[in-house]
């Protein structure tokens, strides 16, 4: 990215989401978010993070490395759940790092976020057991360096655990996923239609494909390179684990609305469960892929 892209990128993801912003995330909503779980460790009550702590590590962790922290959110959970006895996160936005740190020290945690840009961080020389890239590596364009370093500063025995958005580039949907999309709004009741978070709310009766203009105006960095995130790990990695948990439809279909579901309605609860059904059932007759899944990897010899 040129300097006018990194500060715009650096403006986006150093504000704070708003309490709408983040009830509307898909992956915030108690039934997707447990839908999520049990696609991911077959049980709803268990997340991803601890999933992997399960299968794959013996924590605690002497050092771990975070690709993207933001405000260090999942960093902290690492900590306090004690999987870690010390944790680094690097993020393009000061904003965000100083947030974050603040709220680590308040809290006592091991975890120190610094500002950089991945997509020309130098990582220097210092190794980990595991490196994490949670919902972040969709934001780069340089994925050959960064993969290349991650191997590079990874301990013998150490893994990569990635947690991504791998659909298609700059959210270019198929047809047939569009179509889909669509004709689940048709039939939503008004009520569930509402795009909250604007002024004024309306309703939304039609999905479309994202200009590419958007991209350029308001973040650079948005699934800038999503749909590659799996090919070019595999060349520097042997992925051991590879758990796909949707989204295709369900991303944007519930973007700036998911919070219009009411988790404690039947009725909403119920309509909610049917659109991740039919999401899996076409994922599953390979009429849409998943565009999330978690990820752990191996070094290659």
């Amino acid at each position: 990215m040129d300097l006018d892209e990194t500060e715009k990128v650096n403006n986006i993801w150093g504000k704070p989401r708003t309490a709408i912003d983040q009830k509307n995330h898909w992956l915030n909503h108690p039934v997707s978010s447990a839908h999520r779980n049990r696609r991911l460790s077959g049980d709803a009550e268990i997340d991803v993070l601890d999933y992997w702590a399960k299968k794959f590590f013996k924590p605690p962790l002497e050092s771990v490395l975070s690709v993207g922290c933001g405000f260090g959110h999942f960093e902290r959970q690492i900590a306090r759940r004690s999987y870690a006895r010390h944790v680094l996160g690097i993020d393009i936005s000061l904003d965000a790092v100083s947030k974050g740190n603040a709220i680590s020290e308040e809290e006592g945690l091991a975890v120190t976020l610094v500002a950089g840009d991945l997509n020309a961080y130098g990582f220097g020389n210092e190794q980990y057991d595991a490196i994490f890239g949670i919902g972040s590596v969709h934001h780069i364009f340089h994925l050959e360096e960064l993969f290349k370093n991650c191997r590079r500063i990874l301990k013998p025995g150490g893994l990569l655990f990635l947690d991504e958005y791998i659909g298609p580039s700059r959210f270019q949907v198929s047809d047939v996923a569009l179509d889909a999309m669509n004709a689940v709004l048709d039939i939503l009741p008004d009520r569930l239609q509402l795009l909250l978070g604007i002024d004024p709310v309306m309703p939304r009766k039609r999905l479309y494909r994202m200009p590419m203009s958007w991209f350029d105006e308001n973040d650079p960095s948005e699934s800038v390179r999503s749909a590659e995130i799996v090919s070019v790990l595999k060349y520097h990695f042997d992925i051991i684990d590879f758990r796909p948990y949707g989204g295709a439809l369900s991303h944007l279909l519930f973007s700036g609305i998911a919070a219009n579901f009411d988790e404690t309605n039947e009725d909403d609860v119920a309509i909610m469960k049917l659109i991740l059904l039919l999401e899996d059932q076409l994922e599953q007759h390979k009429v849409i892929g998943s565009d999330f899944a978690a990820i752990v990897a191996r070094p290659k010899e």
